[in-house]
């Protein structure tokens, strides 16, 4: 009635004298105050709406290629979201594929505050196969003879598990075989685990899937090229504090 009559049917609201309250040149100071405060709430509204749609397009659009390759990432792109949240939770990443020319051990070397692990990459569209592990274990093993390696203290396996279902009905536990979980001495991260600490932009949580108790130390986010001593090829003061990294 208020908006569609005056422009269609401006005779019923004349005879109706509707329009007298309506009619800017016969209202009150009262009522003319009030009006333009509802005009200017209105466009205030209208103006933070379009601000907060496209803060939201653009959190969507930073955030689409992480969460789908998390979630459903195989190969490549499953390790560059990997990577992605990794560096953005401060960890220095280097990616062996490229410094090793080809798949010759694990997908990720990672260092934070003077310790290293190898990072294993798999993705298996239904429960995880215990193999992935083993793939690991044998990287850690073959890691010391390859050339220019530094000591590492590990190995972690972060494997995106599951494909088939959504991702919230997929099984936290990875693996449940208790004879293979009793035999394991390097942790297993799903990327359900990387996702929900990257959503809640968590990065001690982050860092604490890969290095344990040392990870919540203040960190500074590594932006840029790597520093020469965060190559794989070169060792600084504490890495040649410690020994070549054995099977347990």
């Amino acid at each position: 009635m208020e908006q569609a009559l005056p422009e269609y049917v401006p005779g019923a609201m004349r005879r109706a004298r509707r329009h007298l309250a309506m009619d800017a040149n016969l209202m009150t100071r009262r009522e003319r105050v009030a009006r333009d405060a509802l005009t200017g709430l209105e466009d205030e509204y209208a103006a933070r709406r379009a601000d907060l749609a496209r803060e939201l397009a653009e959190a969507e659009q930073e955030a689409s290629g992480v969460r789908e390759g998390l979630l459903y990432g195989t190969g490549a792109p499953l390790v560059d979201a990997v990577r992605s949240v990794l560096e953005w939770a401060g960890v220095t990443v280097v990616d062996l594929d490229d410094h090793l020319g080809g798949t010759t051990n694990a997908d990720l070397l990672c260092r934070l505050d003077g310790r290293s692990r190898l990072v294993e990459v798999k993705s298996a569209s239904g429960n995880a196969p215990e193999r992935a592990y083993e793939d690991l274990i044998r990287h850690l093993r073959e890691w010391p003879d390859l050339p220019g390696s530094t000591p590492v203290d590990g190995g972690v396996l972060v494997i995106n598990h599951q494909l088939r279902s959504i991702p919230h009905q997929r099984s936290p536990r990875p693996y449940g075989r208790p004879e293979f979980l009793a035999s394991q001495t390097e942790p297993v991260v799903t990327t359900l685990d990387l996702f929900a600490a990257w959503r809640e932009e968590d990065g001690v949580a982050v860092r604490s899937l890969l290095f344990g108790d040392l990870a919540g130390s203040e960190t500074t986010p590594v932006c840029g090229d790597m520093k020469p001593t965060d190559q794989p090829g070169s060792a600084g003061p504490v890495d040649r504090k410690r020994g070549w990294l054995r099977r347990r």
